[in-house]
């Protein structure tokens, strides 16, 4: 029985596949087979320019990495309003300059405002970074405009790269400084902007303060110390200038006689300064008080003059009105003296002066009893140079006048004469000083403006000298004798006395 096929015979298989293949190699050769016509020219690469941005950071600080990811490692930090550029990556990174990252998120294209402030303290530490852990690098004073970006944790990043922190800050200059002078009779100062500070002193009616207004109505001087503007006005008093009235007048720490004694000055003086409701007179040049009682308003006379007495043990008399000058001469305790007033110092003669402070005034009566002349009865001595010396005027001193010029002619100089005239007060002070050496008070003829001494150098008036002989012989021809008692072997010898006879 013949076997039942359902498929091709193996023979149709064969010969299907070696057409199929045939087919195919035909195929793979007329694809392969490159065409007859020219190769066309390479298209040109097109580079597109890489764009920088400027952005700033937003938050309080931005981490900087080595790659474009959290997953690359921090190397930097930026703190908020710093100004970074560079270029950003596709995923969303600002490649930096110098090689660093900083995330887009961190950033802003919006420029932080420039602000305006003023340090508000007396001096304010600006740093590396916006905290008080990084390094100090400058200071500020209290005043000082300062311009920058807000940044992190309340600090002020400046333009020169220094942070600043915003509570020495102030959003308003400060005012500007002001004078004020104190009305009361006088003000407190103290650490503080209150009453609830120490008091640290006090200044004088009149005293000129200068400062800062706080805003609760207390001046900040600039020594650092505080007053109330209560007790301060705007209105500048008006200087005065005033003249001492007395011989020596006292001036003081404070306005009144509670205050300590810091000086004296001399009839004449003149003083400058402004006066308060107490009377007292603030001195510019000091800051110290002197009582408006021994001041006047009026220059002293200083063509008129005057008489005085000396105060003191010796009064020193000077060449020129300084005690810089030179010392030539002395007048003793109660002397009379007459010149006029310059300045704090009587002008006694020409080129002799002597300071008001070692003067006072007449303290009794001119009765014309010995040693209490009028000094209107009284003339200077006519020797140049001794013209603070006093005799009688009319025969003593012309008398006087008529020998010196003799005395003059022989020897080539002056007489050289050490005092005339004594007060009664100078009698008693040479009775204290010298005993029974000096004559009884009152009962002396230099009291009655009679009497002269010329010097005591024994070498060149002494008994035997040159000028003592000559004195002797020639005095009496002018009126001018010693007494011959005071001759030596004489009671009571003293070659150097001689008296106006007539």
């Amino acid at each position: 029985m013949a076997t039942t096929r359902t498929g091709p015979s193996p023979v149709l298989l064969r010969l299907f596949s070696t057409a199929t293949i045939a087919l195919a190699v035909v195929v793979a050769l007329c694809v392969s087979a490159p065409p007859a016509t020219a190769s066309p020219a390479a298209a040109p690469t097109v580079v597109q320019a890489v764009q920088t941005s400027t952005r700033w950071i937003s938050v309080d600080r931005a981490v900087s990495r080595t790659g474009p990811g959290t997953q690359y490692a921090a190397v930097g930090r930026y703190w908020k309003g710093t100004q970074v550029t560079g270029t950003f990556t596709g995923s969303g990174w600002l490649k930096l300059a110098n090689g660093r990252y900083v995330s887009g998120d961190s950033l802003t294209s919006v420029t932080p405002g420039i602000l305006t402030r003023y340090v508000a303290t007396a001096t304010a530490n600006y740093r590396t970074g916006p905290t008080t852990n990084y390094t100090v690098v400058g200071t500020y004073r209290k005043g000082t405009k300062l311009t920058g970006t807000p940044s992190a944790y309340g600090w002020l990043r400046l333009g020169n790269g220094g942070y600043i922190s915003w509570a020495v800050l102030r959003t308003t200059p400060p005012p500007p400084p002001t004078t004020r002078w104190v009305k009361a009779s006088w003000a407190n100062y103290r650490t503080g902007a209150g009453t609830g500070y120490r008091v640290v002193g006090r200044y004088w009616q009149g005293t000129q303060v200068g400062g800062r207004l706080t805003s609760n109505g207390w001046l900040k001087m600039t020594n650092g110390h505080y007053i109330s503007g209560v007790v301060l006005t705007s209105k500048r008093p008006p200087t005065v200038t005033r003249y001492v009235k007395y011989a020596v007048a006292n001036y003081r720490s404070g306005p009144s006689t509670r205050y300590a004694v810091k000086g004296t000055y001399s009839r004449g003086t003149k003083v400058t300064g402004r006066m308060s409701s107490s009377g007292w007179l603030r001195i510019n040049a000091s800051g110290f008080h002197i009582s408006g009682t021994v001041l006047r308003s009026q220059p002293l006379n200083t063509t008129t003059e005057v008489s005085q007495h000396v105060a003191v043990r010796w009064g020193d008399v000077y060449t020129r009105p300084t005690t810089s000058s030179t010392r030539i001469d002395y007048a003793p305790k109660g002397g009379l003296v007459k010149g006029t007033v310059s300045n704090g110092w009587l002008r006694i003669g020409p080129h002799r002066y002597i300071r008001m402070a070692q003067l006072t005034t007449n303290t009794y009566a001119y009765t014309g009893s010995n040693g209490r002349l009028n000094p209107n009865s009284l003339c200077h001595l006519p020797i140049p140079g001794k013209e603070y010396r006093f005799v009688r005027c009319g025969g003593a001193r012309s008398g006087m006048q008529a020998m010196n010029a003799a005395f003059k002619a022989r020897f080539g100089h002056n007489l050289e004469v050490d005092e005339c005239y004594r007060t009664y007060a100078t009698q008693v002070f040479y009775r204290q000083e010298k005993g029974t050496k000096a004559a009884v008070p009152g009962y002396s003829n230099h009291g009655r403006a009679i009497a002269c001494d010329v010097s005591g150098n024994a070498a060149r008036y002494g008994y035997g000298t040159p000028r003592e002989q000559w004195l002797v012989a020639n005095g009496p021809k002018y009126g001018w004798q010693r007494p011959h008692f005071m001759d030596q072997g004489g009671s009571n010898p003293e070659f150097w006395h001689f008296e106006y006879v007539g």
